[in-house]
């Protein structure tokens, strides 16, 4: 699909029209920020006990970031990896830890592949995203199994006031070409939105390695839907549907037979749920959620189609119950269960094609005075396994309406995969789950426009999960490795006038608990600004990034490297706004892991048209 984006032609006929919306990067008061994945209650950030952070729909728009991993890569204690260009195998480190201890949801559902552990989370478009809320550090006696790192969860709930539409069409480097279209709908009863998005580019060489077919560019198209619908059928019940999902095929390099390999992927991503919120009375309110989630992937050569695919496909279906409780006035008790089915089908036959978790999880929430309490435990029962629990406890003094400071100690757990324990020919059923203790000292600051953070956390991760021959010379996945994580982290928000100012420093020392040699994958120390100046129309935007060197496998550490970006918005009339993104505008050659590229100055230009 190919779709020309003439701009100049395009400004030209839409300026003379009347519509009704442009674009509006109007910050929210810091004050203001909101979040639920914390507690699944409605907590403002200043009050979570622990590393937390919202981001909004606003700074979606205005820092446009290219793909969700890009968005994410700008956040506090977040680090992201990737296997070349934009639409490759990506990695989500949180404070540290693993690439698969961090608990993906979209609207409340589970997105981390049961098969891997880790998902395509690249795919989805952030014109479809409403809001992301970031939790670092362990979370396992809310969420249970992948959570030791923290939980990410996206939400596409757009709720509509009127009828509204959109069109976007960008062009970019790398023959980029992207749209999106949708359109919503909302009065006092239903509130109903839809889109769609359909993004394509040459790409770039992925891999350093230059052998055969490695030297061409890698190619990635990408569709991708977004439906909510929300009615709300008396005062004390309401009733929502979301449903997200991705196509997507991708060429990448072969490490091993380059001369006759032009490897691609396709992958297949959905998630999708009902709730229903009920209030059963004036202190108790009820979600009960039905959903699944899926995930499929196919493997296949351009040069040699008559070897076929690879074809592995996992679902997850999953039933939800939560209750909050006021007990009385500044005590809250949430009580809930989870049920979860999850089955793979692969044309390699898995020993054990599908598993249950049972969990149920009960939290206590007390303030008095200045002092609050935070006290959580789940029991999670896996079929594979047999149970794992896990608790938590916070406690947090406010010194002021403007100071906090707090402590908490969380477990957490990770389950093995499908893959790790049921791999035909390979799988380990006597693997363990991995298990985590971390502890936490913070201290955050307050204003309606400002904000400020200072954490320091260590993390002990054992029963790590790796390769390893077992006595007969096969390689399996085995419980061999410990990590011990310490760490802190600076972050801060300053609006003041037409200026917003966003910064975060991280420090990590991540080591293996036998070696003490340094795991790899994680940048040491990592530094970004966000500064942005509005005019009386033009909005302009600096994004700044450092990154220390990186730890490899074998060899020496990847040398560290800095970026700057450039992003700019104008509004060229009521109902049609311009965006312009450049990146690494000094044209930075680096790399974030020794075997991959990354792309050297580079930029898009977008036009978003209201209705």
């Amino acid at each position: 699909m190919k779709f020309p984006l003439k701009l100049s032609a395009a400004v030209c006929s839409l300026c003379t029209t009347p519509l009704v919306l442009a674009v509006d990067i109007e910050h929210p008061r810091v004050d203001e920020e909101i979040i639920v994945t914390a507690t699944l209650t409605e907590k403002n950030v200043f009050e979570v006990m622990g590393g937390a952070a919202v981001v909004t729909a606003q700074d979606i728009s205005r820092i446009q970031p290219a793909n969700l991993s890009e968005l994410l890569d700008l956040q506090t204690g977040l680090d992201i990896t990737r296997n070349g260009g934009a639409l490759s195998v990506t990695s989500l480190f949180s404070r540290g830890t693993s690439s698969d201890h961090t608990l993906l949801l979209i609207n409340g559902q589970r997105f981390n592949s049961a098969t891997i552990g880790s998902t395509a989370f690249q795919v989805i478009d952030p014109e479809q995203i409403t809001r992301v809320e970031i939790l670092r550090g362990s979370r396992s006696s809310l969420y249970g199994s992948d959570a030791i790192g923290g939980v990410v969860q996206i939400f596409t709930d757009k709720q509509q006031e009127g009828t509204s539409g959109f069109l976007t069409m960008e062009e970019g480097s790398n023959d980029l070409q992207r749209l999106s279209v949708g359109r919503g709908y909302g009065d006092d009863k239903i509130s109903a939105s839809a889109s769609l998005s359909y993004e394509e580019s040459n790409g770039i060489d992925n891999f350093g390695d230059d052998t055969g077919f490695n030297a061409d560019t890698d190619p990635y198209k990408v569709a991708s839907s977004n439906v909510f619908i929300s009615y709300i059928a008396n005062e004390s019940l309401s009733i929502s549907f979301s449903d997200v999902y991705a196509l997507s095929e991708s060429d990448y390099d072969s490490q091993f037979s380059a001369i006759t390999a032009q490897p691609f992927s396709k992958s297949r991503l959905r998630a999708s749920a009902v709730d229903f919120d009920i209030k059963v009375s004036e202190s108790i309110d009820s979600k009960v959620s039905v959903g699944r989630s899926n995930d499929e992937s196919n493997d296949g050569d351009r040069q040699q189609p008559e070897n076929g695919t690879s074809a592995i496909e996992t679902e997850r279906y999953t039933a939800y119950w939560r209750n909050n409780i006021v007990i009385k006035e500044h005590l809250v008790a949430t009580l809930g269960a989870e049920y979860t089915d999850e089955n793979v089908e692969s044309r390699r036959k898995y020993e054990v094609e599908d598993r249950q978790v049972k969990a149920g999880f009960a939290q206590l929430q007390w303030d008095v005075a200045n002092i609050d309490v935070l006290m959580g435990v789940r029991n999670d029962e896996h079929s594979d396994f047999g149970g794992a629990m896990t608790g938590s406890f916070s406690t947090g003094v406010a010194i002021s309406d403007h100071y906090r400071v707090y402590a908490n100690w969380n477990e957490g757990f990770k389950a093995p995969t499908f893959n790790d324990l049921h791999w035909p020919g390979q799988g380990n059923p006597d693997l363990l789950p991995e298990s985590s203790t971390s502890r936490e000292l913070g201290f955050k600051a307050m204003y309606p426009h400002a904000f400020f953070e200072i954490n320091v956390f260590e993390n002990d991760v054992k029963n790590l999960i790796a390769w390893a021959p077992n006595s007969d010379g096969i390689w399996m996945p085995t419980n061999i490795n410990a990590a011990e994580i310490q760490g802190s982290e600076i972050a801060g928000k300053l609006q003041f006038d037409s200026w917003y100012v966003a910064t975060s420093f991280v420090y990590l020392d991540v080591v293996d608990a036998q070696t003490e040699e340094n795991l790899p994958g994680r940048a040491r120390r990592k530094y970004s600004v966000d500064v942005n100046k509005s005019f009386e129309k033009l909005n302009v935007g600096v994004l700044a990034k450092l990154q220390s060197e990186r730890a490899v496998s074998f060899g020496a550490p990847i040398p560290g490297y800095g970026t700057l970006d450039l992003y700019l918005s104008y509004p060229l009339s009521t109902d049609l706004a311009l965006r312009i993104k450049l990146n690494n505008i000094l044209d930075k050659d680096y790399q974030i892991d020794e075997r991959y590229n990354t792309d050297g100055r580079n930029g898009s230009i977008k036009l978003t048209y209201s209705f």
